[in-house]
Formats: structure tokens, C-alpha cells, sequence
């Protein structure tokens, strides 16, 4: 669940993103126009950014430690159950404004 910590407002995208370069203003337009999130505009609603966290993994493992732990999958009820062998790594922090700040300064040179 710490994915959910990389959100992003609207009013804090165009802030950021508005009439940044290309990619800024493609990435702005796709937010504002992206039929999985057609509340962007209610008050108090964000967006998780979901691809921004493996990428900071990639890029700045120290900003999203893991731990080994046991193997394990998510059956029909949507609970973690284990299996009988093998580890996996799970991210158990991150870093939020390191990572944002990287992004949006990597996304507003381009």
C-alpha cells in the first residue's frame, strides 16, 4: 500500500506541470483526461501514481526500502495467503517528496 502515498492533485499537477515543456504538458493532458480517474476535479481527489513507484525503486532503491519475506499470493477473497516455499521482496516505505521532486524536476526539463 505505500504506492498510494505517490498521488498527485490536479490542482498540483497544473501547478507543476502546466506549460512545463512536451512531456510536462502531455503528462497534464493525459491527467485531465483519463477515463479511470473522472473525479480528478471532485474536491479532495487525487491520483495514485502506480508506475512511479517501481521506477524509484529502480532508480533510487534507497528511497523505497524492501525486505525479504516469505512468498505469497492474493486469493479470491483478496487476502495475502502464503506459499509453501521461495521469498519475495516487499517495499515497506518510501521516501514520497524525494521521489515526486525527482519526477517532476526530470519531467519539467524534458
Amino acid at each position: 500500500h505505500i504506492a498510494e502515498t505517490l498521488q498527485l492533485s490536479r490542482p498540483a499537477a497544473r501547478e507543476w506541470l502546466q506549460s512545463q515543456g512536451k512531456l510536462a504538458d502531455y503528462l497534464l493532458t493525459t491527467y485531465e483526461n483519463n477515463p479511470i480517474n473522472p473525479d480528478a476535479d471532485a474536491a479532495g481527489q487525487s491520483w495514485v501514481l502506480w508506475d512511479i513507484i517501481a521506477t524509484a525503486w529502480l532508480v533510487h532503491s534507497e528511497w523505497v526500502p524492501t525486505r525479504t519475506v516469505p512468498r505469497a499470493y492474493v486469493d479470491e477473497d483478496h487476502r495475502w495467503q502464503p506459499l509453501s516455499s521461495g521469498e519475495m521482496l516487499e517495499a515497506y516505505h518510501v521516501e514520497r517528496n524525494q521521489v515526486m521532486r525527482e519526477m517532476l524536476t526530470d519531467v519539467t526539463r524534458s
